[in-house]
């Protein structure tokens, strides 16, 4: 028997690595989730990863007989489609599921610069998501939009969210913001009605399952690696206009512009200022890091400023050719982090106007994913692992004394 284990240990490591360059992403983290179950202390292989081989016949077996979750997810996001048809179905879907809820679906909605996801419960999975569709079909302009689409169901779907919250799906990989973004989804969702319990158990147990993998980041390679704050100051001082020179605004006290903030603080900008559509909390947010607090009413004011960062929502775009009805030779940074975007494309070919979006500056950090490979691998092996208990403990009916009342992580 022994030697016969050593013989699968010895045929099977470079199977794997031929499986790694044959086959997608998803469809090797599925075979790592099925692998990485029951006595994986058995086989250790080089690469670190404990794989049960000689059980994997039986748990494919035993997952045909046990309960399902019954959650499932349509999404798209920065692999799948350009910023244009993201910001799209961002408005289509906010239009669909942020305000009314049907009796008989349950939606949790995440929209963030990168995604649009709909999370959904049902008895009948593949009714909901043939109606979640058939409702996008309806708003959507753009013709063969759902076949950039991907879906994913049961534990495909747990582990999917789990790699969001933890940062891994991310287009700037590791990154903290989505956790924030993924809670407050789940909190908004509960505003606007009961959830069932399957919901509950994804959101709360992924979001804790993302918090804990981000332990296995070193906190000095993690804070050496490049982020959006530094895209944004690596552009501005490209188009030569360093910070002490230079005047910034905040538009919106998002949750990205409240990180930023304390960032930039220590830059040597000229003059720091946050305008807020909601001028109270606006008002508390300058208070707190000390900034010049530029009223709601009076944001046209945004020419005073030569960087500008919007990170807001709105339902059309708050900058626009038309509000640039002076030509001016001062040179001006825009920088829109949002999706659906806070301003008019055209915008970039105004004279003196230097606009970037958030695909522009993603894309000026990609190597980020190469200088983490090593954390990345041991959290996402920390995720697979994760995900198998936290679904076992659902199966077996375990999960009602996993959940709380409200997710606090």
């Amino acid at each position: 028997m022994d030697r016969f284990l050593a013989l699968v240990k010895i045929s099977l490591s470079s199977s794997i690595r031929f499986l790694e360059k044959k086959i997608n992403h998803r469809e090797w983290l599925n075979l790592k989730v099925c692998l990485l179950t029951e006595q994986t202390d058995r086989f250790l292989f080089s690469n670190n990863q404990l794989l049960p081989i000689l059980q994997t016949e039986k748990l494919s077996n035993q997952s045909k007989q046990q309960e399902k979750m019954k959650i499932g997810i349509i999404g798209l996001n920065h692999k799948t489609g350009s910023l244009k048809l993201r910001e799209s179905l961002a408005k289509a879907s906010e239009r669909c599921f942020s305000l009314t809820r049907p009796s008989q679906h349950a939606f949790v909605l995440l929209s963030t610069c990168n995604r649009t996801e709909i999370y959904f419960h049902s008895s009948c999975l593949s009714s909901t998501h043939s109606y979640i569709l058939a409702l996008l079909r309806e708003e959507m302009e753009e013709e063969e939009f759902d076949q950039k689409l991907y879906s994913w169901f049961d534990k495909d779907c747990f582990l999917h969210l789990a790699l969001v919250t933890s940062g891994l799906d991310s287009a700037i990989v590791g990154e903290t913001e989505i956790q924030h973004q993924v809670k407050e989804a789940y909190a908004q969702a509960q505003k606007e009605g009961p959830l069932p319990h399957e919901l509950h158990y994804l959101f709360q147990k992924s979001l804790k399952i993302g918090k804990e993998s981000r332990g296995l980041f070193s906190p000095q390679s993690h804070l050496a690696m490049p982020d959006l704050k530094q895209a944004i100051l690596n552009a501005g001082m490209k188009e030569d206009l360093p910070p002490h020179r230079s005047r910034l605004l905040f538009v919106g006290a998002s949750s990205i512009n409240n990180e930023m903030i304390p960032w930039f603080k220590k830059r040597g900008f000229k003059e720091i200022a946050l305008s807020n559509r909601s001028n109270d909390k606006g008002s508390a947010m300058a208070d707190k890091y000390s900034l010049a607090y530029l009223p709601w009413e009076e944001l046209e004011c945004w020419r005073e400023f030569d960087w500008v960062v919007f990170s807001t929502k709105a339902k059309q775009a708050l900058l626009s050719s038309r509000d640039m009805q002076e030509v001016t030779l001062r040179k001006r940074l825009i920088f829109d982090l949002s999706v659906p975007r806070n301003v008019d494309p055209a915008l970039h070919g105004v004279k003196g106007i230097r606009l970037f979006n958030i695909d522009e500056l993603q894309q000026s950090l990609a190597g980020r994913k190469e200088k983490m490979a090593r954390e990345l691998e041991f959290a996402e092996t920390f995720i697979l692992h994760a995900i198998e208990r936290s679904f076992g403990l659902f199966k077996r009916g375990l999960y009602r004394s996993e959940l709380t009342p409200t997710a606090v992580y």
